[in-house]
């Protein structure tokens, strides 16, 4: 179990999707393509596999393209990698259609 608890955070969906929306509004007034150069959740959280999905399916349907980062507290870079040198169950989570 995870020390915090996406479910009881203050953002919701909608308001990461009002977040994201003013992210495009301004690619398309400024003419420039959009980069979300980093994003991501700590590993501790609960119900991380929830705020991955809602996040690619926003970014997936305002064509953002962008980098996932893991955050983590015990300063391990192998963060796509868990302990038996494999790929974390949530990568699959991360594919652009």
């Amino acid at each position: 179990s995870g020390s915090a608890d996406y479910l009881s955070s203050t953002t919701s969906y909608a308001e990461m999707a009002r977040h994201y929306d003013k992210m495009v509004g301004w690619s398309q007034v400024s003419g420039l393509p959009l980069y979300l150069g980093e994003y991501g959740i700590g590993r501790d959280v609960n119900n991380r596999d929830l705020w991955i999905s809602q996040n690619v399916a926003l970014l997936n349907q305002r064509n953002i393209a962008r980098t996932y980062w893991e955050g983590c507290s015990d300063g391990n870079m192998n963060l796509h990698l868990n302990s038996s040198n494999t790929w974390a169950t949530y990568i699959n989570l991360l594919q652009y259609p």
